[in-house]
């Protein structure tokens, strides 16, 4: 006769197995996003994430050393490279000790930098609600009582059990603009990776959107005058303008590419996210993303765009970076124009070959969980969801090519410093 121990290992085995089972059961999309949720949104995969968080002191991922401040008069920015592709930081005021952290995943990490350069956290600003993004808040509320955490109001706004570890004290909306001891940011809401309601619509579509970019504008005029001179900027491979805005993309927009686009109504979400950025913001603006994901999406952009003498050079650089153990940030939005496909999908450019290319292999290769090719569902999901905003023409092709470059990206594979379609 089994044991009471025995029968209630026998049924906690089922209460693990029957989900599981059922999870796998499900088809591939919605089985995705299931895990997805598990993953980055549970009070499961915060516990993960804390379990396989690297210990003090370790090195972070690809042994990137940490590198001189990016300076802009009395400003910083310090990367902070967490966990396994994630990059914090921590923008400083030299002057004022003090110092504001975005996107926090490892504590231990931004304790480190902030005791190496005797900085005073001001505040958090989470960019999104995903646990890399933002499991270290906690810790540093803790250890910093009284610290404000910003997180947008569709992404932190609900009543959940994850709010225990979040700790948002501020709740921002598209436009906001934040005045943070010297720091000035304004909120950009982007949705697409992360959506927690899609409503309303102004210039930009759903515009009341919970995916935040935050951007910190360092005014030159302002900058020069608490500054008698610049300092001396490092040398780097990447490409740094002290006196030009920062945009902290979280998962949004990446060196190369962009995040997944799991809670976008469509593709042309991201088109709509890139013509805004592309509209309203300088060239020389700085690009900080949320992961180090360059030699992945530059390798994809080549099997696209062979031809872009630019993004061979990019991948170049990428390369020298990890064998330098340098970080691949920032790069600037003009700079991202010139072999991010991301940015580079016109309709004036239909004949150019990364459109060619694009559309090509979507009509030829089949989508997940589909027998159809990747062009025919985007097309079918796309024009359906524009169709509510009155679009056609130019920008509905060129939604559509997003969505096809989204879907091959997302069916690519890395492997042996080669990308697979």
């Amino acid at each position: 006769m089994p044991t009471r121990a025995t029968v209630l290992g026998l049924l906690a085995l089922a209460a693990v197995a029957a989900p599981a089972a059922w999870v796998l059961a499900l088809p591939r999309r919605r089985r995705d996003n299931v895990l997805r949720t598990l993953v980055f949104e549970s009070v499961l995969g915060y516990a993960a994430l804390r379990m396989l968080e690297p210990p003090a002191g370790a090195e972070p991922h690809r042994r990137t050393e940490r590198e001189p401040p990016l300076s802009s008069g009395p400003f910083e920015v310090l990367v902070v490279p967490s966990l396994q592709d994630n990059y914090a930081y921590v923008v400083a005021d030299r002057d004022q000790g003090t110092a504001v952290i975005i996107d926090p995943s490892d504590a231990k990490a931004i304790f480190e930098v902030l005791r190496e350069h005797s900085l005073r956290p001001l505040a958090i600003l989470n960019t999104h609600k995903h646990w890399d993004h933002c499991s270290g808040n906690l810790r540093i509320v803790a250890k910093f009582p009284g610290i404000d955490v910003y997180g947008s109001a569709l992404d932190f706004g609900a009543l959940s059990l994850n709010r225990l570890f979040q700790r948002t004290t501020h709740f921002v909306v598209d436009n906001d603009v934040l005045t943070i001891g010297r720091f000035v940011f304004r909120v950009i809401l982007a949705p697409c990776h992360t959506r927690g309601s899609s409503h309303g619509r102004n210039r930009i579509p759903s515009g009341d959107a919970p995916q935040s970019i935050n951007m910190l504008d360092l005014d030159p005029a302002r900058a020069r005058e608490l500054s008698e001179s610049l300092v001396p900027v490092p040398t780097s491979l990447t490409d740094w303008h002290p006196f030009a805005p920062s945009l902290f993309t979280g998962d949004t927009l990446m060196t190369a590419g962009c995040g997944r686009f799991f809670e976008a109504e469509s593709a042309y979400d991201m088109h709509q996210i890139a013509a805004r950025l592309i509209a309203t913001l300088p060239p020389d603006t700085n690009l900080f993303p949320g992961h180090e994901y360059s030699i992945a999406n530059l390798a994809f952009a080549r099997l696209l765009e062979p031809g872009n003498f630019t993004l061979q050079l990019k991948f170049k650089q990428a390369e020298d970076a990890a064998w330098l153990r340098t970080a691949m940030v920032p790069t600037t939005l003009q700079e991202e124009a010139l072999y991010n496909p991301f940015l580079r999908l016109d309709a004036r450019g239909r004949r150019g070959e990364l459109w060619r290319n694009v559309m090509r292999q979507a009509a030829l290769l089949r989508a997940s969980d589909s027998t159809e090719p990747i062009l025919d569902v985007v097309r079918r999901e796309t024009v359906a969801a524009c169709a509510a905003h009155g679009l056609t023409g130019s920008t509905l092709d060129e939604a559509i090519a997003i969505g096809c470059l989204r879907a091959l990206k997302d069916r690519c594979r890395f492997k042996d410093g080669k990308a697979e379609l």
